[in-house]
């Protein structure tokens, strides 16, 4: 009889435990997330520094204040770039990409932006994939409108993660930090989807990432999630354009960059 006793009781205790215990949260295995991009991600310090020496040559050439203060805060505007950017990703696959690329040849159209290649407009047509699964990084990247494609394993990062919490609503979020390519990293991540995963080639800590700041400047920021996915064929891995190294594309891009700088100075002090 004592034993029937003891068995009820704990019985009762198990059941009023559970009913009083708060719900277990679903794991979130698949869904979409879009961020904002900042495209300058220059500290205060360097793009000041740039708007000074461009000033300084505009005025050599225009000696003129109300010219130079024009196209000076036409520079500005155009350095103040966001791009809105989603990752789709279902179980261990993620594809991070522009919501809409067709939106900028629109606007071009409608004469908001300025005609032929430039950087915001192959930035739109970048994107990359994740396989944690067989620890693949693609990266699809464009240099004067040419497709590259740049293949690697997942990058590492020597994550150190912090004391600090926070709220990115609706998700709560821990910071971890560390050092890469000489810039400070500080990324904030939910373990509320618990994929290593996060925009572009950030990965490698027990969570999404939704947030990455690079030397306090913030360079991807979460704007909302929801759990619909696109079909199966958006997750295939990319193919597109000349398979190259990411040192051989660093290299092009510069020279081809330094070659348009040249260009453009050329210009200026005629």
């Amino acid at each position: 009889m004592l034993v029937k006793q003891i068995t009820y009781s704990l019985t009762y205790c198990l059941l009023l435990l559970a009913f009083l215990a708060p719900p277990l949260q679903a794991q979130i295995a698949q869904g979409t997330i879009v961020y904002e991009e900042h495209n300058d991600r220059r500290t205060k310090e360097e793009r000041a520094k740039s708007l000074k020496t461009t000033r300084e040559a505009l005025m050599a050439h225009y000696k003129n204040d109300e010219a130079v203060d024009k196209a000076m805060e036409a520079l500005k505007k155009a350095q103040d770039i966001t791009i809105t950017r989603e990752l789709i990703f279902v179980d261990s696959v993620s594809v991070f990409r522009a919501v809409d690329p067709k939106d900028y040849q629109t606007q071009m159209q409608q004469g908001k932006r300025q005609k032929g290649p430039t950087v915001i407009q192959e930035g739109l047509s970048n994107h990359s994939y994740q396989n944690l699964r067989t620890n693949e990084f693609v990266a699809i990247r464009h240099n004067l409108e040419i497709p590259f494609r740049i293949e690697e394993e997942l990058p590492t990062y020597n994550w150190e993660i912090q004391d600090s919490t926070a709220t990115i609503a609706p998700f709560k979020v821990r910071l971890a930090t560390t050092t890469k390519d000489g810039k400070h990293i500080s990324a904030w991540f939910t373990e509320e989807i618990p994929l290593s995963m996060g925009p572009d080639e950030y990965c490698g800590l027990p969570g999404m990432i939704l947030r990455v700041e690079e030397d306090g400047v913030i360079h991807y920021n979460f704007v909302n999630f929801n759990a619909s996915i696109p079909d199966a064929k958006e997750f295939e891995k990319p193919k597109k354009g000349k398979k190259i190294t990411r040192e051989e594309f660093e290299k092009d891009t510069k020279e081809k960059r330094e070659a348009l700088q040249q260009h453009t100075n050329d210009n200026i002090k005629r």
